[in-house]
């Protein structure tokens, strides 16, 4: 395999066992940036081979065959890859690979977990598990973490609920998941040249509110369309979107960024209306902001953080996302009033310029890095 420069003389290595090898956080916003300071390698369980890219060494243990030999077995083949690697910090993305961490730092490595999403509340909303399966193993995650995260070299929360709930385990750093500045704002967005047209991008299903985004549909004006990029999990869903016939809605499939961002340009608003669930509620999207960045005004679902950050930026919309009238008649709003829509997208990119992108949530993370390597 290629490596980088030699120059670098501290390594650091992320592992995942379920995330993609180009993830937006994981390896265009952190290793990317890091890569800049030290030497970094990147775990991944895809079957994609080993390359390097962004001066990031990629790592490929390959691809296990469903999620109990990819939670037992790519966990082993990962540990195993990471010895040798050799690194002077392992950061791990994924819950199950805290099934790890303690034999890593029985080896006196740094270790620390990036807690992406409250673990513990997700699972009780898991479309595949029971509800009484759901509380069984949330609060068996409840256990496992009050017994593996304090013995870890620290900890980072995506979000300040996230680094809240974790405090009692562990020292914690927020890094929020920010967009990057020049990422998906175009210089040349038009409005004038805009479609009638609002857009939902990333992962889609009944708890994101699939269900009452298809029934909004219904009631849009003629000439109005919303348009999915992404894809779901869930089979329904997914056939929902792959027959082409809802009211309303073009699918258009998995996009790559720079896909991402034409769409984003000629769309009129982007749409995150998640149903008011435990890991949600408290929950900092990144589609929101991505939308902000974007230059296009947010129609999000009316949970108290989510109404602060978009009333006190005045960069959206606010809706009951189980209300499908409710829906319809935002998106309306703003695809009929484009001096609207404008005013609260340029609003949203203002509040992305001044505080809420990537560029300064990296500063938290380097800082990070620091404290724990000199610890």
């Amino acid at each position: 395999m290629n490596t980088i420069s030699d120059n670098k003389k501290v390594k650091v290595c992320h592992l995942s066992s379920v995330h993609q090898r180009y993830d937006t956080r994981v390896f265009l916003k952190q290793l990317t940036y890091l890569s800049e300071y030290y030497d970094t390698h990147f775990i991944v369980a895809d079957g994609l081979s080993d390359e390097v890219r962004n001066n990031v060494n990629i790592i490929d243990v390959g691809k296990r065959k469903g999620r109990l030999e990819r939670i037992f077995k790519s966990t082993d083949d990962i540990y195993k890859k990471a010895l040798e690697v050799d690194a002077s910090i392992y950061h791990i993305h994924d819950p199950e690979l805290l099934l790890i961490a303690r034999k890593l730092l029985s080896k006196g490595y740094k270790v620390v977990f990036d807690a992406h999403e409250n673990f513990s509340k997700q699972l009780l909303s898991k479309p595949y598990l029971k509800p009484w399966q759901g509380k069984l193993l949330s609060k068996c995650a409840s256990m496992f973490e009050s017994f593996t995260l304090p013995k870890l070299s620290g900890l980072i929360a995506a979000t300040p609920s996230i680094a809240n709930n974790l405090m009692k385990y562990n020292q914690v750093a927020t890094v929020n998941n920010f967009p990057m500045l020049k990422e998906l704002h175009s210089e040349q967005s038009n409005w004038d040249a805009k479609k009638q047209q609002v857009c939902y991008v990333g992962a889609f299903g009944t708890i994101r509110g699939a269900k009452e985004l298809f029934s909004a549909a219904e009631h849009f004006p003629h000439g109005i369309n919303l348009k999915i990029a992404g894809n779901s999990s869930e089979t329904w869903c997914q056939h929902s979107l792959e027959r082409g016939d809802l009211s309303g809605v073009q699918y258009l499939g998995s996009l790559n960024r720079e896909q991402v961002k034409e769409l984003l340009s000629e769309s009129m608003a982007g749409i995150v209306t998640f149903l008011p669930l435990p890991n949600h509620i408290d929950a900092q999207p990144n589609k929101m902001f991505e939308y902000m960045s974007a230059g296009i005004p947010v129609i999000c679902s009316n949970f108290e953080l989510w109404r602060d950050i978009i009333e006190s930026n005045e960069c959206g919309l606010v809706v009951d996302p189980e209300d499908p009238y409710a829906i319809a008649q935002a998106i309306e709003k703003l695809v009929s009033n484009p001096e609207l829509a404008e005013r609260l997208g340029n609003n949203g990119r203002r509040a992305v310029t001044e505080k809420y992108n990537w560029e300064t949530e990296f500063n938290f993370l380097n800082d990070f890095y620091e404290a724990i390597l000199n610890d």
